[in-house]
C-alpha cells in the first residue's frame, strides 16, 4: 500500500472512509489476518444482516454510545464488501457512491427535477414509481421479484401487497383467516397440520395487507408488542 503504515497505526484519530478502506486492505493482505483473508460475500452475509439489527436495537434503546458504535459496525461490513469487490475487479468505493447519489437524485424528482409534491405520503408514491420507471418494471411479477427475499417475512409481506395488493379486502381476509384457524385447529396433543400451516401464513398476510391499509408498520408493531409482552412479565415474576 502506497503510504507510511507505521505512521497511520499511531494516528490519534481516524475519521476517513479511505482509513477504514485501509484497515481492511491491511486485513486482507497477505501478512495480514487468516481470518479476514478467508472471507467472501457470501460468508459476510450474515454479519451484514445481524449489524444492522444491532443498530436498529441501539435506536430502539435510544443508546447514543451503542448506535455510534453499531453504525461503526454496519460501516465495515460496507467497506468489506466493497474491498472484496474491488479485489475482484466488479466495482469499488467510487461505483457505490455513484450509484446511490445518482439513485437519490433520480427518486427525488421532486427537489432535483419537475415533480410536485407536498405530503410525505405523495413522496412515497412518487419514489415507487420512480423506482419503477429506473428498475424497468412492466408487469406485477416484475414488480414482486423486486421484493427482497431476505427480509423478514413480516416485512416482506407488507412490501408485496403494497406492490400488487389484494384479491379482497383485508378486513375481509382478516375475518376469512379467522375462521378457516379456528377450524382446523388441532386437538389436545395433535400437531397442526399444512392445511392449518397454510391457513395460519395467509391469515399473517392478510393482517400485513390490513397494516398496509391503516398505514401501520406491522414490522414495527410486532415489535412493539414484543417489548410490552417482556415488560409485562418482568413485572408480573419480579
Amino acid at each position: 500500500m502506497d503510504f507510511d503504515r507505521e505512521t497511520f497505526l499511531k494516528r490519534p484519530r481516524y475519521d476517513a472512509f479511505e482509513d477504514l478502506e485501509r484497515i481492511v486492505a491491511l486485513l486482507r493482505a497477505p501478512d495480514g489476518c487468516p481470518w479476514d483473508r478467508e472471507q467472501t460475500s457470501a460468508t459476510l452475509r450474515t454479519h451484514v444482516i445481524e449489524e444492522a439489527y444491532e443498530v436498529a436495537d441501539a435506536i430502539d434503546r435510544g443508546d447514543v454510545k451503542a448506535l455510534c458504535e453499531e453504525l461503526g459496525d454496519l460501516l465495515l461490513q460496507v467497506a468489506f464488501q466493497t474491498e472484496l469487490a474491488r479485489e475482484a475487479g466488479l466495482f469499488d468505493r467510487g461505483d457505490v457512491i455513484d450509484g446511490i447519489v445518482k439513485k437519490l437524485i433520480y427518486r427525488h424528482s421532486h427537489v432535483f427535477g419537475q415533480d410536485h409534491v407536498e405530503e410525505t405520503g405523495e413522496v412515497l408514491d412518487l419514489w415507487e414509481r420512480n423506482k419503477q420507471k429506473e428498475k424497468g418494471y412492466e408487469s406485477t411479477a416484475d414488480r414482486l421479484r423486486g421484493v427482497a427475499l431476505a427480509l423478514p417475512a413480516l416485512l416482506r409481506a407488507q412490501k408485496l401487497e403494497r406492490r400488487a395488493g389484494m384479491d379482497e379486502d383485508p378486513w375481509l381476509a382478516v375475518g376469512r383467516g379467522l375462521a378457516a384457524v379456528n377450524d382446523l385447529q388441532p386437538g389436545p396433543g395433535a400437531t397442526a397440520s399444512p392445511e392449518l400451516e397454510t391457513a395460519y401464513g395467509e391469515l399473517l398476510f392478510a393482517l400485513a395487507a390490513l397494516g398496509n391499509r391503516c398505514g401501520i408498520d406491522a414490522e414495527e408493531a410486532l415489535s412493539a408488542a414484543n417489548r410490552g409482552y417482556v415488560e409485562r412479565s418482568s413485572e408480573e415474576n419480579a
